[in-house]
């Protein structure tokens, strides 16, 4: 599912019979061509297709709409295949089981609940909510970390040039003129010839590091160690669990108010958190409830899902309000998660600041700490 506004989104006919060759054409053309919409379509999309639907406007007139409005080729031509199979009798939910890639099965089974239930507007509108949601996300992410990211790239640049190119050239002048070289300066010039010198060693070894890394996080067991690892890293934790929580609360309590089963909630669900971890945390749930036992159970004693949520869930259950509750848990979560990313970047700027100005200072020692010994030499 394309998590996009996420986890919200998607978001008069003709009457004239289309040729076969028309009708062969539009069926085949997704195939042929590029068909699909990415994060931010997909909830403008949906918010759209909410209101649409909402006003009375009947689920064709509203892909058809949406159509005429459409600026991109590869919404154009998604949007081209909706229509048609809408026209030709088949349910929403089973036109966007054509483009599983795009909607994801959460969306798609989500929608199919809504159609059934008569609260399709409803559902859209809770899914747009959500995919916006995502979208903001990402987009402040992105900009809270364009300056660290910068800063980081353009120090190691510097420090770098400094020590591969600059030091050296320095040294060697120091060294004509008989001056004996500070501690630090020959540690780093050592640290420099050594890279430069067994570069053929270093740079093969690191690709290989990164590629075993990499090898090892496609693996089940790879992933559920850097998923755990989200999970328990000082930082970056507080900021993790409140999002995966408030996205766990966001699906359930769409999919039970929209009258999707327990069991089949969770079993979307759990296929729709990308976290291993918390993919069988849910997985125990499922257990649970199948066995006839409760479905905050295994929430309140799992040990990466806040306890507070686990607990306000379990009253939900008692009182068989899960769907409402859980909505209202994503809304204090996803602020949660956005006040903690905040915090949590409030920390990181200055600390690199303050570790790439050492790291510099370093440098800059270790070529002017020479400088003072060959003046005072002179005097």
């Amino acid at each position: 599912m394309s998590a996009g506004s996420t986890i919200k989104a998607a978001m008069a006919p003709s009457v004239q019979l289309k040729s076969s060759v028309k009708s062969a054409s539009s069926t085949a053309s997704p195939s042929r061509r590029r068909a699909g919409l990415n994060r931010r379509e997909l909830a403008d999309f949906t918010s759209q297709l909410a209101v649409m639907t909402k006003t009375g406007l009947d689920v064709a007139s509203a892909l058809q709409c949406l159509k005429r409005l459409s600026t991109s080729e590869r919404s154009r031509v998604l949007l081209e295949d909706l229509v048609d199979q809408v026209m030709s009798g088949q349910t929403l939910s089973k036109a966007l089981s054509r483009h599983e890639k795009t909607f994801g099965p959460t969306y798609i089974a989500t929608l199919a609940a809504g159609e059934s239930s008569g609260a399709l507007p409803r559902v859209l509108n809770e899914l747009s909510h959500m995919l916006r949601m995502d979208v903001q996300l990402r987009t402040k992410v992105r900009g809270m970390l364009a300056y660290p990211v910068l800063l980081t790239s353009v120090s190691s640049l510097v420090v770098a040039a400094l020590v591969l190119f600059v030091l050296p050239q320095f040294a060697r002048i120091f060294e004509q003129q008989g001056t004996q070289l500070p501690m630090l300066t020959r540690a780093l010039l050592a640290f420099s010839n050594a890279f430069v010198s067994y570069i053929w060693l270093w740079l093969p070894a690191l690709l290989a590091i990164g590629g075993g890394l990499f090898a090892y996080g496609m693996t089940e067991r790879g992933r559920l160690v850097f998923d755990r690892a989200k999970l328990t890293l000082p930082l970056v934790r507080q900021f993790v669990q409140r999002a995966y929580v408030a996205r766990f609360c966001r699906l359930m309590g769409i999919m039970t108010v929209s009258g999707v089963s327990m069991l089949e909630s969770l079993s979307i669900l759990r296929r729709s958190i990308p976290n291993r971890v918390y993919r069988e945390l849910i997985a125990d749930v499922e257990e649970n409830v199948m066995n006839g036992g409760s479905f905050s159970e295994p929430l309140v004693d799992a040990k990466y899902f806040i306890s507070s949520a686990a607990e306000m869930l379990g009253t939900a259950e008692r009182t068989g309000t899960i769907g409402p509750v859980s909505l209202t848990l994503a809304e204090h979560f996803e602020e949660e998660a956005e006040s903690r990313l905040k915090e949590m970047l409030t920390y990181l700027e200055p600390a690199l600041t303050l570790g790439l100005g050492f790291i510099v200072s370093l440098v800059v020692l270790s070529v002017t700490l020479p400088m003072f010994d060959m003046a005072t030499f002179a005097k």
